[in-house]
């Protein structure tokens, strides 16, 4: 019944498409924020410990509270592989282990959810090693935040 009354609760955004992967994958990780902000971290980590013993609870978690966020972030690294703005041998499935797996350990073991400050250092050193060209993404995100740049970013993985 809780898991049932969280899920209910959740409302995770769709996922942006701004051509930005920096601006898109920042607001995709506040997918995952999202989730894990909503529930106090003392009771996350109560709710979990109750359902780690029967697999169809657990599954359970995993679908209420983890696969939603997941299947946003999933849709935006997708779309910045196919744009060439991240490695086309990019283990996306990984990637995504990485980013909720961070939020979620230090929702449940580090007593306080992860900070905006703390989640904009992990991507910039997730993507540093994932980018085609990470410091062109950086420019075209400052571009794009300062209303320079209107058309979508099209990297050119061939370009170099």
């Amino acid at each position: 019944m809780v898991l049932a009354a969280i899920a209910e609760r959740l409302d995770v955004p769709e996922p942006p498409d701004t051509g930005c992967i920096l601006c898109d994958l920042g607001e995709g990780f506040n997918c995952f924020l999202l989730m894990y902000r909503t529930i106090r971290p003392d009771a996350l980590a109560a709710l979990y410990t109750e359902c780690l013993a029967d697999e169809e609870l657990r599954q359970r978690y995993v679908e209420a509270i983890v696969a939603p966020a997941r299947r946003a972030v999933s849709q935006v690294l997708d779309r910045a592989i196919e744009r060439g703005d991240l490695r086309a041998d990019t283990d996306r499935e990984l990637l995504l282990d990485l980013l909720g797996s961070l939020v979620q350990y230090r929702a449940m073991f580090g007593h306080e959810h992860l900070s905006d400050a703390e989640a904009e250092g992990v991507l910039e050193l997730l993507l540093r090693g994932a980018a085609v060209d990470y410091d062109e993404l950086l420019a075209h995100s400052k571009a794009l935040s300062a209303g320079h740049v209107e058309a979508p970013h099209h990297a050119d993985p061939n370009a170099g």
